[in-house]
């Protein structure tokens, strides 16, 4: 098991599963896993090395956390592929490209870049 797999389940097994949430950064083939309780939050990406776009169009690479069915917090991530395109994943789907427009803005709470 690789470390950032090991902290992942320490992490998950020390907090309720429903509240276990972190980053897992892979930059230039090195892994590391951030541990935080609420991804809405600044102390999640202090160490990691991104920062906020603070309403600047996004550029490939950057990650769009959103708020999807409701939830309180941001509870879903795609990365911005450029052209208006985002890729991301929901759950019991596979993989997809989709427009980064209407409902997909509407729901972006937040935008970081790694500047790392």
């Amino acid at each position: 098991m690789q470390d950032w797999q090991q902290a992942a389940f320490q992490h998950a097994k020390e907090d309720a599963p429903r509240e276990a949430c972190g980053l897992l950064v892979v930059v230039k083939g090195r892994q590391r896993y951030w541990p935080c309780k609420n991804i809405s939050t600044e102390d999640c990406f202090a160490d990691t090395g991104f920062v906020e776009t603070d309403g600047m169009e996004p550029e490939k690479g950057d990650l769009l956390f959103m708020r999807l069915d409701g939830c309180r917090g941001l509870n879903h991530v795609a990365v911005y592929i450029g052209e208006g395109k985002m890729l991301h994943q929901l759950q019991g789907r596979l993989s997809s490209r989709d427009y980064w427009d209407g409902y997909w803005q509407k729901v972006t709470g937040r935008i970081v870049r790694y500047s790392g």
